[in-house]
């Protein structure tokens, strides 16, 4: 099975804040309360205490990593469409293979890249991993494979910038340790998020789009810049984690259904709706993997860059999610 490039909703795991690589920062929360249960729906435990990025991947950052290790792109971490499509993230390349520079449109570079792909997300936490070095190894075993077997890409032991597995996401989306409660949304709030971009946020707030309710950032970009909705974070103080970017809408039945590699799953660039699906992601799932959409830190299991990266307790980042094609 093949994968696509998605919609990045970052979530990269990793070390604990600051200057990682390549000038990228990156700021983490702390996921504590380890072992905690489940939620109703199955997800959500996790053994170990870990950091998650607080924010979506910028585009501003991808910038800097492209810069770093793509000027002459063997491996297509760079796409056409992140300047070229309907649901641009601002990031122009310039110059021929072996000189290849990148730049940000400014309105663009606080906004979450997009149009990444599983293995993109890979190389850019091995990168971080690697504190500006091999996108190769680290987190990841690529072996200079563009698309490697997804089966063959596990979470390395050791890794300190990596993609969350699917309970490190859902937990830092939707639990509150101190209430010993999952939330439907994460916005820390069990009723349906407004859709109001103001200042001050009024609190459960997301930038997203279902059935009438058209999502608060129109075209040409419709995703808000990260954390613009500063008072509806997630109870360990994520931020767009129900909005913004393609991200998890729902969850499948079985673990069977999810990636070999146990990869959370997001948005491919073919969707129609540019923003993130994720307003009901503990109910109704989509009738086939292929349905899911797309960048977060580490404990004992294998995966997540909302592009959001994560890492064990000494480390953190956030990644998004992938779509099977």
């Amino acid at each position: 099975m093949g994968w696509s490039r998605m919609w990045v909703l970052a979530a990269v795991v990793g070390l604990g804040g600051g200057v990682l690589a390549g000038g990228v920062e990156m700021e983490w929360v702390v996921v504590a309360d380890h072992r905690n249960p489940n939620d109703n729906t199955g997800f959500g435990s996790v053994a170990s205490i870990y950091e998650i990025g607080k924010y979506e991947v910028t585009a501003v950052q991808y910038t800097a990593f492209l810069n770093a290790v793509a000027a002459t792109d063997l491996h297509g971490l760079y796409s056409a469409d992140m300047w070229m499509s309907p649901y641009p993230c601002g990031i122009e390349r310039h110059g021929t293979p072996g000189a290849y520079t990148y730049t940000v449109a400014p309105d663009y570079a606080n906004r979450p890249v997009r149009h990444v792909s599983f293995w993109d997300a890979c190389r850019f936490a091995n990168w971080l991993n690697n504190n500006g070095g091999s996108t190769e190894t680290g987190a990841y075993a690529l072996n200079n494979i563009t698309n490697p077997d997804n089966a063959s890409v596990v979470r390395r032991s050791g890794a300190k910038v990596f993609l969350p597995t699917l309970n490190e996401w859902y937990k830092a989306a939707y639990y509150d340790g101190q209430a010993k409660w999952y939330y439907d949304y994460a916005t820390g709030a069990d009723t349906m998020p407004g859709l109001t971009l103001v200042d001050p946020d009024p609190g459960n707030s997301a930038n997203y789009s279902m059935g009438l309710r058209q999502n608060s950032v129109g075209p040409p970009y419709w995703a808000s810049e990260v954390g613009a909705f500063e008072n509806s974070a997630s109870p360990y103080g994520t931020f767009d984690q129900s909005g913004n970017v393609w991200g998890p809408r729902g969850f499948p039945a079985a673990r069977a259904a999810w990636p070999a590699a146990g990869l959370l799953v997001w948005g491919r660039t073919s969707c129609s709706l540019p923003i993130v699906w994720s307003l009901t992601p503990k109910t109704g799932c989509p009738t086939s993997v292929s349905a899911w959409p797309a960048f977060h830190r580490p404990p004992a299991e294998t995966h997540s860059i909302h592009t959001r990266l994560a890492t064990s307790t000494t480390i953190a980042t956030s990644i998004s999610m992938i779509w099977p094609s």
